[in-house]
C-alpha cells in the first residue's frame, strides 16, 4: 500500500500498488546504458549487467504483490556472481593477458 501520487488501484478496490514493473524497466534502461559506456571487454561487461539485472529485480521484488516473497535467493546469487565474475577473469588471464572476448 502506498500514497504515493504514481501509484494506481484496481477498480472498486481501496488498495494502491507501486507500478513495480515501470520502476524495473527505468532501473534496467539506466543499467543498460551504464553498461554500454564502459570500455571493458565483453566477459566484463555482462558481469556488470548481470549485477545490474540482479540488483535491480531485488530491491524492486519486496514491492511486488506476492505471497512468497519472489526468489530472493537468486537475485542474491546473480548479484554475487556478477560482482565476482570479473574479479575471477582478471586473476586468471591477468590485466595484460588475451581473454575471450
Amino acid at each position: 500500500m502506498s500514497d504515493l501520487p504514481w501509484v494506481w488501484a484496481l477498480p472498486g478496490s481501496q488498495a494502491t500498488r507501486h507500478p513495480v514493473e515501470i520502476y524495473a524497466a527505468i532501473a534496467l534502461a539506466l543499467g543498460a546504458w551504464f553498461v554500454s559506456r564502459l570500455g571493458w571487454r565483453r566477459w566484463a561487461r555482462a558481469g556488470v549487467a548481470l549485477t545490474v539485472i540482479s540488483a535491480v529485480r531485488l530491491l524492486t521484488e519486496p514491492l511486488r504483490p506476492s505471497i512468497t516473497g519472489g526468489p530472493v535467493a537468486w537475485y542474491i546469487a546473480g548479484v554475487v556472481i556478477g560482482l565476482t565474475a570479473p574479479l575471477v577473469a582478471r586473476a586468471l588471464w591477468g590485466p595484460g593477458a588475451r581473454a575471450p572476448t
